[in-house]
């Protein structure tokens, strides 16, 4: 997990075990099949930095989440403002982790369509 997340690294062993027996139940091991590690390291980093932990030097995601953008000479600030057609996952969007769990997660689970 710390080698996924690499700024977890100071994170204790034991609380990282409390973030992996936490999202754990939330995948299935038969359905990710070889990609089940990297997919509950994703997800376990993801919940993580949701929680504020790891780097946080522009803030954390409860401050920062909504940002499309940052500048700094002559202060620019940008906002996303919508996450259309995605409510189910715009959670995930929220950090390259959650983004790159919903790309593994896309290639072992084909999500209904409903029309």
């Amino acid at each position: 997990m710390k080698t996924v997340g690499a700024e977890f690294k100071g994170a204790s062993d034991e609380d990282i075990k409390f973030w992996i027996e936490l999202q754990a139940p939330v995948i299935s091991r038969k359905k990710f099949g070889a990609d089940y590690n990297l997919a509950l390291a994703l997800l376990t980093c993801h919940a993580m930095k949701m929680a504020g932990s790891g780097d946080n030097s522009l803030g954390t995601i409860a401050n920062t989440g909504r940002l499309a953008s940052v500048s700094e000479g002559g202060v620019s600030i940008s906002f996303a403002t919508s996450t259309a057609g995605t409510a189910g996952d715009a959670a995930y969007q929220l950090t390259s982790y959650g983004l790159q769990f919903i790309e593994i997660r896309n290639r072992h689970i084909v999500p209904i369509m409903i029309r």
